[in-house]
């Protein structure tokens, strides 16, 4: 007995060969030459940690079947194999760090999260993935595809060289292969790259495709893997919200097949969350969101922790209650700016949603601090891109509302650009981008420059939900001030009327776009005497609201000055 305890202690030196001393030390190396040497000592504690994790469940593994007895002999195959997975995908991480610069060793931290050792032990049904007829082949192109994987996340897709040559060549010989979890990782790999390069399309069938290869060959660890990114595509960038409903049924279902693991809950709770802010249901998603932090926390992932617990607060932007966030983006802030395995973007997140409920209460200078603060983040590192340009975006949002379309419009220009690179024409994002720079334009008198942006704009087919109707308002409200500064009311007032009942109906929580609406209609009426009594009664019956809004702390405390303002002056 005791000679079978000391062959499952010596089973565990693989880790030992993965986390030498010498690859300690070179990493360490590498981090302080990049000036990341606080980044480095986070890292090297996930590093520890793993190979702790590892080394047990590998001697526990062996002494199951070859010590106790209770375990099958293919069953500890099984779970060596996928153990092995893990250790090897840990070796492909670390070599992707020694040659990552230091823009892309700042993303280091979170590419180790989510190691799946625990579920490689935690049920039979996790290990029942069938090995393949030539394993050394197979390892070999799984090391290839992992080694490309660790270096798309790490650097980004765009800093690799000759990678779609790679990828053809690597697809072709895993085609070749015939294995099926084998195509599954490769479906996930070349998903990340469309993903990443704003092929939106694209993403989906390979992410489709790799949880058809993985659900197929039982493989649920890899199956979770594409879940998590087919939803997040199709929820957040191709807004499929019914279609990923179904999907999220059957990760779900997965997610309590494979075991209790905190990581994976936590990516189900999130997904989950994503499609309830997207459907409207935000008191739902700020519930999942605070569990999904929690999860995460159990899991040991506190960057992850922290930027959940910030999207609550960008929930309450959504929901119209920008005040009742600020605490959460401000914990955020505050938790992430001191972390130094915490990402440009998980830092700059918190920032941005912060100055987006800054500038819905009015405090637009305070908004501007902490969105050229999220931009500068990402110059910091060299990115400009998606991180950087959200916060370039809102800038132009914030200066076109206080009334500086000349400073607002070269930086909502830039935004425009970028979103139609990334989405392609008749993208809701595309046409909220197109309508901000007309609406600079028309400010500026500049009517030429305006008209082919609302043709853009008008590309989009409305859908349904929440940000569908306000992107419906805020296009009728943009054409409406072309119109009128074009001379013609009575286009103006046709335009305005169809964004007035969007803007006024219960549920609605842009207040400033629904003053804005209002004010517009409400001159555009004045220019018809018989038609002043009704311009009146509109701006009265929406001033209630507004004070009420501005007493809660929800909105801007000037909104109900301009509709007092503009009474006072239309007597």
């Amino acid at each position: 007995l005791a000679a079978r305890e000391r062959v499952c202690d010596e089973v565990a030196a693989p880790a030992a060969a993965v986390w030498s001393d010498d690859r300690r030390g070179r990493l360490a190396r590498h981090f302080d030459a990049a000036g990341l040497a606080g980044s480095w000592s986070a890292v090297e504690a996930r590093i520890d940690g793993f190979v702790e994790r590892w080394t047990a469940a590998r001697a526990e593994v062996c002494r199951a079947t070859r010590v106790r007895g209770e375990q099958s002999e293919s069953l500890m195959k099984r779970r060596d194999a996928c153990l092995d997975r893990a250790l090897a995908g840990i070796d492909v991480r670390l070599d992707a760090m020694l040659t990552a610069d230091g823009k892309a060793l700042r993303r280091a931290g979170e590419l180790l999260d989510g190691s799946p050792v625990e579920l490689c032990t935690s049920s039979e049904q996790n290990s029942h993935v069938d090995p393949p007829d030539d394993p050394e082949r197979i390892s070999a192109l799984v090391a290839r595809v992992d080694r490309l994987r660790a270096e798309v996340e790490l650097k980004g897709a765009k800093a690799i060289p000759d990678l779609d040559a790679t990828l053809a060549a690597l697809t072709a010989d895993a085609e070749a292969a015939r294995y099926r979890p084998l195509r599954a990782a490769l479906g996930v790999l070349r998903g990340r790259v469309a993903e990443l390069t704003g092929a939106y399309d694209e993403a989906e069938r390979h992410y489709a495709g790799a949880l058809y290869q993985a659900e197929v060959s039982r493989d649920d660890l890899a199956a979770l893997d594409a879940y998590t990114h087919l939803v997040q595509t199709m929820t957040f960038h191709l807004r499929k919200l019914r279609e990923t409903r179904v999907l999220l049924d059957r990760m779900r279902a997965t997610v309590e097949r494979v075991g209790d693991d905190p990581n994976l809950k936590a990516k189900l709770l999130r997904a989950e969350a994503l499609l309830a802010a997207e459907s409207g249901e935000f008191d739902q998603s700020a519930a999942l969101f605070l569990r999904a932090s929690q999860e995460h926390r159990k899991a040991g992932q506190d960057v992850r922790a922290s930027t959940a617990y910030g999207n609550v607060g960008v929930l309450y932007n959504r929901k119209g209650q920008p005040r009742e966030g600020v605490p959460y983006l401000e914990a955020a802030i505050a938790e992430l700016d001191g972390r130094a395995d915490a990402s440009p973007s998980a830092r700059s997140a918190p920032h941005i949603n912060l100055g987006r409920a800054l500038a819905l209460l009015g405090e637009s200078d305070r908004a501007l601090a902490h969105l050229r603060t999220a931009a500068a983040i990402h110059r910091e590192v060299g990115e400009d891109e998606p991180g950087e340009l959200l916060a370039v975006l809102m800038q132009g949002e914030v200066l076109l509302e206080r009334g500086d379309p000349a400073a607002a419009l070269p930086l909502l220009l830039r935004a425009l650009e970028f979103r139609r690179k990334a989405y392609g024409p008749g993208a809701s994002y595309v046409a909220t981008a197109a309508l901000n720079v007309a609406r600079a334009h028309v400010l500026l008198g500049e009517l030429a420059a305006a008209e082919p942006l609302l043709a853009e704009a008008a590309l989009h087919v409305r859908g349904d939900g929440y940000e569908e109707d306000s992107l419906a308002a805020y296009g009728h409200y943009v054409r409406g001030l072309f119109a009128r500064a074009r001379g013609d009311v009575r286009g103006a007032r046709e335009q305005l009327e169809r964004a007035h009942p969007i803007v006024v109906a219960d549920g609605f929580t842009d207040r400033r776009l629904a003053v804005g609406v209002v004010l517009a209609l409400a001159d555009a009426l004045w220019s018809d005497p018989p038609a002043r009594p009704r311009a009146r009664a509109l701006v009265e019956e929406l001033l209630p609201r507004t004070r009420a809004c501005a007493a809660d702390g929800a909105c801007d405390p000037q909104l109900p000055v301009h509709l007092t303002a503009w009474l006072s002056g239309h007597a």
